[in-house]
């Protein structure tokens, strides 16, 4: 008889935000933000398959074996607005997807991956220091970002030492990155926007040396994207897709290079009575497979938000990927929330949840905002 794992996590969130404004075009906004994680059992690492993690099993965890207190910086942005053009200089997010759970097209800012199932983007993006401008022209808008000095993802925790490219300010210019977005509002109500990035990959790709090293692998590639929503009715229909252009990719050991095809579709609307409901298909083409899965999300607030209710499903089509997130929300002051969630995983020897399929999770964040 098989037994799973129950893992229990208490994550502690303390962001503090300070918003200043000297002129009526220009501002400062800053913000820091505090984690206390704690967790009682390991878990193996995200993206590859049972088989192909066996060998290295007892080289990469995901997480620590001991609580971690990690205070960082989220934002802190200079912003100058006139009439037609917006310029943010500073460290940011940036925010470019339409559809929920997976952002596949927020490229901008690197990903914290010490917890794969852990979505959300404020805390999951890591913020970069980038110059962004938006020039604005009625229905257009064109949108540019320049990244002076890249930022690496933070990492699965690994026992074997990892080796990871040198981003410095000497090299402005030859590893900056650099990406435009363009969007347009047409009379019907669809906002069609098209994505253009330049940049070293996002995924992880970990290639196992001789000497028992762990080498990141990280290459500059093109990333092309579309996305879309459109307001029917009661309902919002939506669309994100991007292709990343020779992306190295994990096969075993090693890597291959290759075009990576994403996609989201979607829609979701809200009743009289605040009911939400969101439904999606994933797609996912890489060099070795295709996977595709759907999503629903359903929320129900009570209380006028004091308790709010969801749960989140996602199920492979063509593998047996599954996940249930039901969550309990409790906003118990302006400042203060308390969540409750569990994540019941189950799955295969294909998709992209092998790895946890051995394992459930509790999960509870306290958060406070000064």
């Amino acid at each position: 008889m098989n037994h799973k794992k129950l893992i229990c996590i208490l994550l502690i969130t303390l962001p503090i935000q300070i918003y200043y404004q000297a002129l009526a075009s220009a501002s400062l906004k800053f913000e820091l933000g505090n984690q206390f994680r704690s967790k009682n059992d390991s878990m193996l690492l995200y993206g590859l398959t049972e088989a192909e993690y066996a060998p290295i099993k007892a080289a990469v965890r995901i997480f620590a074996e001991n609580p971690r207190y990690k205070l960082s910086l989220r934002e802190l942005t200079f912003s100058n607005n006139s009439e037609f053009l917006n310029v943010d200089i500073g460290f940011m997010h940036v925010a470019w997807g339409e559809t929920f759970g997976f952002n596949i097209v927020d490229l901008i800012n690197p990903r914290d991956y010490s917890d794969p199932l852990f979505l959300e983007s404020i805390w999951v993006k890591l913020p970069v220091f980038a110059l962004n401008m938006k020039y604005i022209s009625g229905s257009l808008t064109i949108q540019g970002i320049v990244i002076p000095v890249p930022r690496h993802n933070i990492l699965p925790e690994t026992d074997l030492p990892v080796d990871l490219r040198d981003f410095n300010i000497e090299d402005i210019g030859h590893d900056s990155e650099v990406g435009a977005k363009i969007n347009y509002l047409f009379d019907s109500g669809l906002d069609l926007g098209f994505i253009y990035f330049y940049h070293w990959n996002r995924n992880i790709v970990l290639e196992l040396k001789q000497d028992r090293r762990l080498n990141l692998i990280e290459d500059r590639i093109h990333s092309l994207g579309v996305t879309a929503s459109h307001l029917a009715g009661n309902y919002v229909f939506r669309a994100d897709s991007i292709m990343h252009i020779d992306q190295p990719a994990q096969v075993g050991f090693g890597f291959q290079h290759g075009t990576n095809w994403q996609t989201i579709l979607g829609a979701d609307t809200t009743s009289e009575t605040q009911w939400t409901l969101g439904a999606q298909y994933h797609m996912d083409r890489s060099v070795t497979d295709t996977f595709h899965w759907t999503s629903v999300r359903l929320r129900k607030p009570f209380f006028s938000e004091a308790i709010v209710v969801e749960t989140f499903l996602f199920r492979g089509l063509n593998n047996k990927d599954t996940w249930l997130q039901p969550q309990l929300t409790w906003n118990i002051s302006a400042s203060t929330s308390l969540i409750a969630r569990l994540d019941l995983l189950v799955a295969g020897d294909a998709g992209i949840l092998p790895s946890f399929k051995d394992s459930d999770r509790a999960f509870a964040w306290f958060s406070y905002k000064f």
